[in-house]
């Protein structure tokens, strides 16, 4: 057959490439934009939804910690407060001594609009702050009043209102008469609940008396006394926060208690006139909400229902439980609305895929055969990106210039990423700030070649901007030239001349020409003057925090081809720079408080009792010596011994926090120089009791005699006189206590202590009521012939109830004794060694119980958790019978122990004790020699301590030179 006879045969695989890849290109455009649209659409509109969701969770995420915020630094307050002696103020006068200390909580809690505090005996005394509150009309506060003080006397049924106004410096303007008064704090729900409880406690929601504000009152047991300590908190805040956070118009927001009583809303209107009483939901104008009904009372569940036509989505979120009241928040808006952007984008997006497929068809035909192979090279170095595999592909050409074009852009975009993604990494694990400002600024002129880069923060003052970091081309910090021009260091915002502080004022990127910058630009000048630029281009971006407020300006100077293409990504870059910086800032501020917090309750522990300051200063010093003599040492058991920086943060603060548990020790006790010694040295009432009975036996001879002593009477009386003498010169030695008693002494202090003297005056009137109760049982017939030392019945204090039933949630071994304090004069003054009593000296080793469970409340990170220890062992000893918790030396961390050795040796040699004299080092080491060999303390650690020379260098920056009499003290078994 001939070949033209033949009929033309052609398969599928004989067609051209081009026209494969054009029928794919125009089947794949038009399946997949179909079904990408309706599936965009649908997960558009789930998205939209999800999101709308995640809006409003993040509300309620946000107003709770809004609410926390608020509510963590008050509970601080009034656990402080809780744990003063307000309790035992019995008077108004009393309870007005605590008013600096009152006021000062109102000033630091914005929230806080009063402190109450309410008495078992129906006392009840108040403050509040007049500049947080709105009075009602028929109160006539003084002008300038800044506090009004209440205070209510209860006097059985009978309550008579003091009320004074006082000013913001706390002087008294104005005393009203006193009142009667029907307000019994033992009525009200947050008293009662928190009578006898130790623990803080929220009351459910209510408006405040004497203002139309929604709060809660937050409350807790005194821990001296029989009172409760409370403080009104108002929840304005909540009100106003989802005011800001309404984003949709048609968006409705609500936080409501279990009981659906309205707590806050955005619009007022929304909330019909209740007079005293809390708005319920169902009384609410907003038809809205009391269309939803019963569902809102469930937490944490989704909403979707029909209100007047139309289709409704939403959540219901708890935002605080406790165990009297929980808050929710609910949060609607109409689904026509959240999803209003999606249906105007899908009639565009119908547009645009008809107008693509009509233009893609002749453009696909000739595009395909030349896009194909070169294609394959890019999808290949795509896919490699997208598993973050950076290294560098096989270099290939296309004829095809905007191959060409996308393969460099690629290749550019695959080493930014790379070189974004390392600086992400350097930059998150950099704990230093002034190494991480150093970093930013190097990484940025890495990613954009340049030559130089400074970052300028906001002072504190925020009038400055303060150069913070200058790095050269040589990634090295340039501080000489700057030394030179002053005026880089520091730009006032009120000079908008610079460009610095221009780009911070306007919020926006700006990029200046170096070579054409005038006198207009004073900083691009300096700069020159200063040799750090000479030609490009200066790009300054803003540093913004993320809630988008300005806290800095980072700037760079690039070559002038760089500038355009660098600027979205320098954007970029500042923007995780600046979060990165904001971050470690508050960090900083966070470590910087908690460190002026701790150095507070340290200083409040010296200043309590003036024998011991700075006590709680010098033995964190001493720690710090001995674990970094650990550290330096190459022999012995320590030769290893490092500490990380983490490490050395909790050595500090457990060491600062050794002794917290002080501030609930009485001071009396603390500072207890004799053995009669309470508020005072009761000793000067005995030796009133020997002075009546030198009287006494003056007035017996003189009636003996008939007025006239003389011959062997005068001498008899002077007999007797000298051994009542001698007799009261014994009692007083004993009360000293620097001797030991033993039991010969002990019986002859019974043997004068069983004399007697007369008593004609009654010693139960003018007593407070408590010491009153103690003497009940006394008896009170007039006159009465009584012991000159003697254990009454009031002089035994017994432990509150709360006292006897404390948990013990922490494994404390130390033995409690049956009474609190037991202030006999015999049983006093019979004490062994010393002048403390078992229950007193309970008292003082108790502060190492209070100090563990005060740390235990607080919430450390992981890598502080030891600070608790460390702060908690210092008076255990290494064979177990030490106190509180009777650990041993593979129980306690090895800072622990060391901290031990620290507390010892400055107790021993400090000079500001009142029972005892500084002693010197010698002595001091041998004390402690024995107590290394009896394995009350570490003796490895103690040896370090003596070969190191720690003791010498603590002495001479902390003792007298007299004290440092040796400096080669050798310990021996």
């Amino acid at each position: 057959m001939d070949r033209e006879a033949q009929p033309p045969v052609q398969s599928v695989s004989d067609y051209p490439l081009q026209r494969h890849i054009a029928l794919l290109l125009l089947t794949v455009v038009i399946v997949v934009t179909t079904v990408l649209g309706g599936y965009s659409y649908y997960r558009g509109s789930q998205l939209i939804l999800s999101a709308s969701q995640s809006m409003f969770e993040q509300i309620a995420s946000e107003s709770a910690a809004t609410f926390k915020n608020e509510y963590q630094p008050i509970s601080i307050g009034i656990e402080l407060l809780a744990n003063t002696d307000i309790g035992l103020a019995a008077t108004s006068a009393e309870r007005l001594e605590y008013l600096p200390l009152l006021t000062t909580a109102l000033g630091q809690n914005p929230s806080l609009s009063s402190v109450l505090v309410g008495y078992h005996s129906g006392d009840f005394f108040i403050v509040r702050d007049l500049s947080k509150i709105q009075l009602d009309d028929s109160f006539t506060a003084p002008d300038n009043s800044r506090y009004m003080v209440d205070s209510i006397i209860a006097a059985g049924q009978a309550r008579q209102l003091h009320r004074h106004y006082f000013d913001a410096s706390l002087v008294l303007l104005e005393q009203e008469s006193a009142q009667p008064s029907e307000y019994d704090v033992l009525q009200r729900d947050w008293f009662k609940q928190s009578a006898g409880n130790d623990t803080l406690m929220l009351s459910e929601p209510y408006k405040f008396f004497l203002m139309d504000q929604i709060g809660i009152t937050l409350s807790r047991a005194s821990a001296t006394g029989s009172a409760v300590v409370a403080g009104d908190i108002t929840l304005a805040s909540l009100s106003q926060w989802l005011a800001q956070q309404n984003q949709l118009d048609a968006s409705e927001l609500l936080i409501f208690d279990q009981q659906g009583r309205v707590v806050a809303t955005p619009n007022l209107g929304h909330l019909s006139d209740a007079g005293s009483e809390l708005v319920m939901i169902d009384t609410m104008a907003s038809s809205l909400w009391r269309a939803i009904g019963s569902p809102l009372m469930q937490s944490d569940q989704q909403l979707q229902f029909e209100y007047q036509g139309e289709t409704w989505l939403g959540t219901v979120q708890s935002l605080y439980q406790d165990q009297n009241f929980k808050l929710l928040f609910a949060g609607v808006a109409p689904r026509k609305q959240l999803l209003s952007v999606l249906y105007d984008t899908r009639q565009q997006a119908i547009f645009i895929v008809i107008s693509l497929i009509i233009i893609m068809l002749p453009i696909s035909f000739l595009l395909a055969h030349r896009v194909s192979r070169p294609l394959q090279g890019l999808i290949a170095e795509a896919e490699r990106i997208s598993v973050f595999d950076f290294t560098e592909p096989a270099p290939f050409k296309s004829s095809i210039r905007e191959i060409n074009t996308l393969s460099s852009t690629m290749t550019m975009m695959r080493q930014t990423i790379n070189q974004f993604l390392i600086m992400v990494d350097s930059l998150a694990n950099e704990q230093n700030f002034d190494a991480l400002l150093e970093k930013v600024s190097t990484a940025t002129m890495e990613a954009t070649e340049g030559v130089l880069s400074a970052i300028y923060l906001l002072d504190e003052g925020e009038d400055n901007l303060q150069l913070s970091c200058l790095m050269d081309a040589n990634s090295e910090a340039v501080s000489a030239p700057v030394r030179s021009h002053p005026d880089l260091h520091t730009l006032p915002l009120a000079n908008s001349e610079h460009a610095v502080v221009e780009c911070f004022n306007s919020g926006e990127v700006k990029v200046y020409s170096l070579e054409h910058a005038g006198a207009e630009r004073p900083m691009i000048n300096q700069l020159k003057a200063a040799g750090l630029i000479e030609q490009g281009e200066l790009i300054t971006i803003p540093l913004n925090n993320r809630f988008g407020t300005a806290i800095g300006v980072l700037f760079v100077v690039v070559p002038t081809a760089m500038a355009s293409s660098k600027a979205s990504f320098l954007q970029l870059l500042s923007g995780f720079a600046a979060v990165s910086i904001e971050s470690k800032q508050l960090l900083q501020m966070q470590k910087l408080l908690l460190e002026s917090f701790i150095q507070l309750i340290a200083g409040a522990i010296d200043a309590k009792s003036p024998y011991t300051g700075g006590h709680c200063q010098r033995v964190p010093e001493l720690t710090k010596m001995i674990v970094q003599a650990a550290c330096d040492t190459t022999e012995g058991e320590y030769a290893d011994y490092q500490r990380t920086e983490e490490q050395w943060e909790a050595i500090h603060i457990g060491a600062w926090l050794h002794d917290c548990g002080k501030v609930t020790t009485p001071e009396y006790v603390v500072d207890k120089s004799t053995k009669l010694e309470t508020i005072y040295d009761r000793l000067h009432e005995v030796r009133m009791r020997f002075e009546v009975l030198k009287r006494d036996a003056e007035i017996r001879y003189l009636k003996q005699s008939g007025g006239a002593v003389e011959g062997e009477q005068w001498a008899a009386l002077e007999q007797e006189r000298q051994t009542i003498d001698q007799q009261f010169a014994f009692i007083a030695s004993c009360n000293l206590g620097a001797e030991s008693m033993d039991q010969a002494h002990i019986d002859t202090l019974h043997e004068i202590g069983e004399q007697t003297w007369l008593r004609t005056l009654p010693d139960n009137i003018g007593l407070s009521w408590e010491e009153l109760n103690r003497a009940t049982a006394e008896p009170q017939q007039l006159p009465v012939h009584e012991q000159l030392l003697s254990d009454k019945p009031r002089h035994i204090i017994a432990r509150g109830v709360a006292d006897q039933a404390a948990p013990n949630l922490h494994g404390f071994t130390l033995v409690k004794p049956p009474l609190k304090y037991n202030r006999g004069e015999r049983y006093n003054l019979q004490v062994a060694r010393g002048t403390l009593t078992a229950e007193e000296r309970y008292v003082i080793n108790e502060h190492m119980v209070q100090t563990i469970s005060m740390l235990k409340k607080l919430p450390f990170p992981k890598y502080l958790s030891e600070v608790t220890e460390i702060a908690g062992g210092h008076h255990e000893t290494m064979d177990g019978k030490g106190y509180p918790r009777s650990l041993t030396k593979q129980q306690m961390p090895a800072s622990a122990r060391m901290m031990a050795i620290a507390d010892i040796f400055e107790a021993l040699t400090a000079s500001d004790r009142p029972y005892k004299t500084a002693k010197p080092v010698s002595q001091s080491l041998d004390i402690m020699s024995g107590m290394a060999r009896r394995h009350h303390i570490d003796e490895e650690l103690f040896e370090l301590f003596l070969r190191e020379k720690v003791y010498v260098a603590y002495a001479k920056r902390y003792l007298q030179p007299e004290q440092l009499d040796t400096d080669d003290y050798r310990y021996t078994l």
